[in-house]
């Protein structure tokens, strides 16, 4: 679809006359529109209520032009693409994709309060396994999500991917100890560096998953970090950095268990990928 168009949908959603969901409690205003009642609920700190309406309105404008004539499509089409999807999601879409993110953040926030460390070892031993597949980049808005829910306000989910991020860097250094081979030397010490920052695929792809053994133990040192996170209530207050740079985005009461946590993934993973066997090339 147009981009354009998109922003002009998101910037509807959001506009700042519609009341947001902390005002809601207040009292909203309705539009009267063709006898139906549309709630002027604005989406604001949300995000699946905007990227559903965006696909929907790319179907739209794809229809339309289909049977619009190219004489009328320059003026027709992104008038019409907006009118409808900005009615649809107003009345349809918007308050189904708010329901999608609060029922994500409920489960996700259900699991972390009841199943406690249980949910951190999980989550933080299986992430490294989702990054290889891509899925992560979709946390983003789960995140997001979490933050602008008025109930919420956290994100507790980035602190645990910290860990595993952390951890991928531990077992990667491990490796640089145990090689003789000058080339995984060169490629190991910088992998964990950039871990420590929070970008992992060069220790993922270029050593740990070379070597299967020192993946494993970046799983472990992910897990028993994310339960550490979990179980004394690290929470960030935004999305995006991990790791080291994450301590900027950390609740001031809990960066010392962040950094005991990052200590602690870092160290478990470094010590099982030590103590592990397993050869290198030049081995």
């Amino acid at each position: 679809g147009n981009p354009y168009l998109g922003a002009t949908l998101g910037g509807i959603l959001t506009h700042p006359a519609l009341t947001n969901a902390w005002g809601v409690a207040a009292g909203f205003h309705t539009m009267n529109f063709f006898g139906l009642e549309i709630a002027m609920i604005g989406y604001q700190g949300t995000v699946f209520p905007v990227l559903l309406a965006v696909w929907f309105m790319s179907i739209v404008e794809k229809q339309l032009r289909r049977v619009i004539p190219d004489a009328l499509d320059l003026i027709l089409t992104p008038f019409l693409t907006v009118i409808i999807s900005g009615f649809i999601a107003l009345l349809i879409i918007g308050p189904a994709g708010r329901a999608l993110g609060d029922g994500i953040s409920f489960v996700l926030s259900t699991l972390i309060t009841h199943a406690g460390w249980l949910a951190g070892l999980l989550f933080g031993g299986l992430y490294s396994v989702i990054v290889i597949t891509g899925i992560h980049h979709s946390f983003h808005a789960i995140e997001a999500g979490l933050l602008g829910n008025p109930s919420i306000g956290v994100n507790f989910l980035l602190p645990i991917w910290a860990m595993a991020n952390v951890a991928q860097g531990g077992a990667c250094l491990a490796v640089w100890f145990k090689t003789k081979d000058a080339k995984i030397k060169a490629i190991t010490l910088p992998s964990a560096f950039s871990a420590m920052l929070g970008i992992t695929e060069a220790a993922i792809f270029g050593i740990n998953l070379r070597f299967v053994k020192p993946f494993i133990a970046a799983l472990i040192g992910g897990a028993v970090g994310g339960a550490w996170v979990v179980s004394m209530h690290v929470y960030m207050t935004a999305v995006g950095l991990t790791a080291i740079p994450g301590m900027a985005i950390v609740q001031a009461s809990s960066l010392l268990n962040y950094i005991i946590g990052m200590v602690i993934a870092f160290g478990v993973a470094f010590v099982v990928s030590l103590v592990l066997k397993y050869k290198t090339d030049a081995e």
